[in-house]
């Protein structure tokens, strides 16, 4: 009788600390490995983890080049007790030699590379030298004169400079791109450059990566031949770090099953977690999870990763030079509750400008929610494909470097809810315009068709609120559009097929001050009453209703009154216009709510809001949700609506006026068994439902407008709130 037996190869933990030593086994806590060499040596198998120690800090990077399995992944992780561990590329620069005119020079080669992206100076990212200076007129560019060729360019204020010839040339080369060429020659006021490309007359350039740029405070330049980096300033530098590592974790080419839990990375003169596939499916990873990683101080992109089957869950990344999430070849993907801080701040220091950028069009289902972005230097959140769900997402302050982007901008087939985009800033310097910025906080651009847009707040865009750009069949429904220049924007050209078919219906687009408009319709074909079905919208200007709806076809433009469009148009037969006046901005008043819990807010003064519903005390925001209120000329003398939640209370209703489907939450009370009742204005209960829960939801959207009652029935106890139904 023959018995086969079967090994079956158990899963290992391995150790790795600051106080290990390579020559132990690594697999106890008392004898951990040390450094990240000694695991880039070792095969690894499903089921494996390698556990950094918390407080320990490894230079270099880290190679994966085994799979998990399904359920058995292999995992990068950390144990005891501190912070994260954290591994790094940076190089402290400890020792300096003083050349002369407030210019020091570091002893020491401080990298091995070719290239250095990333210089922290007292722990904040510093770029590099450049002229003109960034604090000059024009934000420090100089204009572009005359475009010769492809690949020349000129400008009289060259001519006397200093010879150029090998510094790098960063261009404007249109609204939303910024292009790094080598220059390799000057005659005079003209630079020639390698690499073509469409140097675009009275755009912007400026010159860095040369010594001679260097004077002003903490201005550097590395140099590739030496590996040394020079800095201009008063006194001998300190606390100067460079990076010297371009990717501290890379995936190899097809493997899988493979998580980076906990880890903390720093000062990648590329990117920190990185696996690119060029577009060729084969190489792509798959299975990947990066969760509670903190990612700061990336010269490129931060997490650059090409995967089958990605989830980016609870992070932090901060101080990247280009893209936080470089996703755009990667297929099912989710990235959620994740804080981005800080991208692309740096003219010239990057590339490509976004937060989160996401992108193939087809097979594709990608999940974007519950992520804070603040600081971006052009799109906070850029989508191509098909299936993507970008919801509860707080974006603030974006397109500080580029023009012509969005706070969430592109995609088709996909769903854009519950998010609040505030402050798209504007980047006109370095462009042929000279004010303002082409900025918007949702933009649907050039085919982007067939998507949802419900629910989301945007506020404070130097150009436009929501923009349906070239795009048509899209459903944009109940969202608060407040104090952009314009709050709405429709137009058609030559770069993408007509606006047609969409339905805008139960949204507020609401102005604040009198040179904001409200709605902009243009068009190069007149077809504008063709842009879709519009009904139940407010369209708001409070302090000056007149004409606040603008219209532009070759047929004629014309500012018309919200009464005027309804004619024109044919369209928006139950929409209205503020319920009152008033004579200054400062009786607004905006308040959101980007957290995951309701909000409630004091109101210091009776308020009213849009659509007439009047507050006094307080109002209770859901999440994810805003209101825009103005003081009430005449506050109501009755029980208000929106009761103060510290109240008594033990029953609360959102929303609160409701289009029909609102839900009832009971506070700190035996709840099973009651019952809920809803009643008209005329005493008739159209309503009767058993609580099974403490959080119940109810649609009567089938319900005429109006004042309803909804009382909840607890034994002998019975509690009375007011409900606003408005479709």
């Amino acid at each position: 009788m023959i018995v086969c037996l079967s090994l079956v190869s158990k899963a290992t933990t391995y150790y790795v600390s600051n106080n290990g030593n390579d020559t132990y086994s690594g697999i106890s806590t008392a004898l951990p490995w040390k450094t990240l060499d000694k695991v880039n040596a070792t095969t690894f198998k499903a089921g494996d983890q390698i556990l950094f120690e918390r407080g320990s800090t490894f230079y270099g990077s880290l190679t994966v080049n085994q799979s998990g399995a399904s359920g058995n992944p292999i995992t990068f992780g950390a144990y005891g007790t501190g912070v994260n561990p954290v591994i790094t590329g940076f190089t402290t620069v400890t020792a300096w030699t003083d050349l002369g005119s407030n210019i020091w020079e570091s002893t020491n080669t401080v990298s091995t590379l070719s290239t250095c992206n990333m210089v922290t100076v007292n722990g904040v990212n510093t770029a590099m030298g450049r002229y003109p200076n960034a604090d000059l007129t024009n934000g420090g560019f100089l204009t572009i004169q005359s475009n010769p060729s492809t690949t020349s360019i000129t400008n009289t204020t060259l001519t006397g400079t200093p010879n150029w010839t090998g510094a790098e040339l960063v261009m404007r080369s249109n609204d939303w791109t910024m292009e790094k060429r080598t220059i390799t020659s000057q005659s005079g006021s003209t630079l020639n450059y390698n690499t073509a490309c469409s140097p675009v007359i009275n755009y912007g350039f400026f010159i860095q990566n040369d010594s001679r740029t260097l004077d002003q405070q903490n201005e550097w330049y590395f140099n590739p031949s030496t590996k040394k980096i020079r800095m201009y300033s008063a006194s001998q530098p300190t606390n100067v770090k460079v990076t010297s590592v371009d990717d501290l974790f890379t995936f190899s080419a097809s493997i899988g099953y493979v998580n980076v839990d906990g880890i903390d990375f720093s000062g990648a003169n590329s990117r920190a977690l990185y696996r690119w596939a060029y577009g060729t499916l084969p190489q792509k990873v798959h299975n990947i999870n990066i969760t509670n990683c903190y990612i700061t101080y990336c010269g490129t992109d931060a997490v650059s990763v090409c995967s089958y089957t990605l989830n980016v869950e609870n992070n932090t990344i901060s101080e990247t030079n280009g893209i936080a999430m470089n996703l755009s070849s990667s297929r099912n993907v989710v990235v959620r509750n994740n804080a981005i801080h800080n991208s692309s701040l740096l003219p010239g220091m990057g590339v490509s400008f976004s937060a989160i950028q996401v992108g193939e069009s087809t097979n594709n289902t990608i999940l974007i929610e519950y992520n804070s972005i603040t600081n971006t230097g052009h799109n906070a959140i850029s989508f191509g494909a098909d299936t993507t769900t970008i919801k509860n997402n707080f974006i603030d302050t974006f397109n500080t470097i580029l023009d012509d982007g969005a706070g969430i901008y592109g995609g088709s087939n996909c769903k854009i809810t519950n998010n609040i985009v505030l402050n798209g800033i504007g980047a006109w310097k370095g462009t042929a315009k000279t004010n303002g910025g082409l900025v918007c906080g949702i933009y649907l651009d050039d085919n982007s068709n067939h998507n949802e847009v419900g629910y989301n707040t945007v506020s404070g865009c130097a150009w436009i609120g929501l923009y349906l750009h070239n795009t048509n069949t899209n459903n944009l429904h109940h969202n608060v559009i407040y104090n952009n220049n314009t709050q709405l924007r429709t137009a058609d050209d030559n770069l993408g097929g007509d606006v047609f078919g969409n339905l805008i219906q139960n949204n507020q687009f609401i102005a604040k001050s009198s040179t904001q408009m409200v709605c902009d319709f243009s068009s190069n074909q007149n077809n504008l009453t063709g842009i879709g079905t519009f009904d139940n919208n407010y369209y708001a200007r409070p302090i000056n209703e007149g004409n606040t709806i603008s219209t532009n076809q070759p047929s004629g433009s014309a500012s018309r009154t919200l009464e005027n469009w309804k004619t024109f148009s044919g369209q928006d037969a139950n929409s209205k216009a503020s319920p009152q006046t008033i004579t200054d901005v400062n009786d607004l008043q905006f308040e959101y709510n980007a957290t995951k819990t309701a909000k409630t807010v004091t109101l210091s003064q009776s308020m009213i809001d849009v659509k007439g519903t009047k507050y006094t005390g307080s109002i209770i925001l859901q999440p994810y949700t805003s209101v825009v209120l103005m003081k009430d000329q005449n506050p109501a003398s009755d029980v208000p609506i929106v009761s103060d939640n510290r109240s008594s209370q033990t029953m609360e209703i959102y929303p609160n006026p409701s289009c029909g489907k609102f839900v009832v939450r009971f506070v700190n009370l035996t709840i099973i068994g009651s019952r809920i009742e809803v009643f008209d204005v005329a005493g008739r209960r159209v309503l009767s439902r058993m609580v099974k829960s403490n959080v119940e939801e109810f649609n009567l959207s089938g319900l005429a407008e109006g004042l309803y009652v909804v009382k909840s029935i607890m034994g002998s106890e019975e509690k009375i709130q007011k409900l606003l139904i408005q479709h």
